[in-house]
Parts: C-alpha cells; structure tokens; sequence
C-alpha cells in the first residue's frame, strides 16, 4: 500500500482531525443529554442507600463521564442521570480532573451560622437561586473502597457548599426548583426577609444579582457571589 504524499497526507490528517473533533462533540452531546432537568420525575425521587455489598462502580464511572464533560459544573448527584442511589460527586473547579466521590453522604454536624449565596444547577440551566447554607459542616460517607471516611469543610470553603447542594438532591429535593417556577415571588420573599432585619448592618447573608442585589447594596450589606452546579 503506497504512502500518502503532499497535498494528500494533509487533506487525510485534517479529515481524521476533524472526524476526531466530530465524534468527541458527539460523545458529549450524549454525555450531556443524561442530565435530567426542570419538572423531571427523577428530581423528585429520594434516593436509596448503597449497601456494602452493592456494586456501584458503572453508576461511578456515568456520572464522573457526564460531570467531566460539562463546561461549569463542580458536582453532581445520582439523581441527575437518572441513578436513584445515595452518590455524590464534587470537585474544586471546573478545570479539576480530580473528583471526590461520596456514598451515602450524610452532613453529622453543622455550623450555628448561616450565609447566603448564590447557587445554579445542572439541572436548571440559566437558573440562579439564593439559597442559605450552613457556613460550616462535617460529612461522614464511604469512599469508592466503600471505607468510610469524615471531612470538615469550613467557612468560606467552596466543597461546603456544594456538598450541601448535592445531599439536598439525593433526597429528591433542589432549592433551585421554586426559582425556576416563581422567581418573581421568590425574590419579593428574600427582599421582604431582609426588610425586616432591624439592624442590616450586622446581617453577614451574601447575594447577589437582579434587584436584590441593588437593595442590599444601599444597605450597606456584604455580599460573596457563590455559584454551586
């Protein structure tokens, strides 16, 4: 079989180049269609607890598969493609290949205090929600060895939050559901709740965004944008 020359090998490399890059957009286009959305009954389904005898490692690799390929998520829920199991994966940021898988997470001690922040979902594309969270939890799950683990996550950690985020799905439940359906009403509900602070200067809530933001700004309020997928 002769070898390609010239002008031929080129148009062969870029027609393999671009096969390459098609199959991958593909690929993801698949990927990315697994992530229920909105009014999806999978939402809404509480999810059940993996025994240690249970083998979840497929389940593992899905949802790591779908995560991997998003453009801005940072966790993901069983739920979420479907699985209706107790799993949870976070990472830092988007960039991170690294991904913290937790089974049965279960939040064992919580901070007195509570922040404000502002929250999006895989599953709520273009939706943003204003969600109060504990500033700091401890979370005891088993890792992918089904060894069970503990971690602390402190105020002004990221993974915190996201944690949260994600147990709130496993139990068929997403803060980001009432904003999809009625921003208008919930935002006169988080505008009134500040209203009624006596002293707006001490309140620590962070917010951010719509009128919301404008409001807490002639009060003088600190505010974190936070963004949780």
């Amino acid at each position: 079989m002769s070898r390609l020359k010239g002008k031929a090998r080129v148009r062969n490399n870029k027609k393999k180049k671009n096969k390459s890059k098609n199959d991958y957009f593909l690929r993801r286009k698949g990927l990315l269609s697994k992530i229920k959305k909105y009014d999806d009954v999978a939402l809404k389904v509480k999810c059940l607890e993996v025994k240690l005898n249970d083998d979840v490692k497929d389940s593992i690799s899905k949802m790591k598969r779908v995560l991997g390929v998003t453009e801005n998520g940072v966790g993901l829920a069983a739920s979420q493609v479907g699985i209706a199991t107790r799993i949870i994966l976070i990472r830092k940021d988007v960039k991170d290949r690294d991904m913290t898988v937790m089974i049965n997470p279960e939040i064992i001690s919580h901070s007195e205090e509570m922040k404000f922040g502002r929250e999006g979902c895989l599953s709520f594309p273009s939706t943003f929600a204003y969600v109060e969270r504990y500033t700091s939890i401890k979370v005891k799950y088993l890792d992918e060895e089904m060894k069970e683990q503990e971690r602390e996550y402190k105020e002004g950690d990221i993974l915190g939050i996201i944690v949260q985020h994600e147990i709130e799905h496993l139990d068929g439940k997403c803060a980001l559901y009432d904003w999809w359906k009625n921003p208008e009403e919930k935002q006169k509900e988080l505008e009134e709740r500040f209203k009624k602070q006596e002293e707006v200067q001490e309140v620590q809530e962070s917010s951010s965004g719509y009128e919301i933001e404008e409001f807490m700004r002639t009060k003088n309020v600190c505010f974190v944008l936070i963004f949780v997928y």
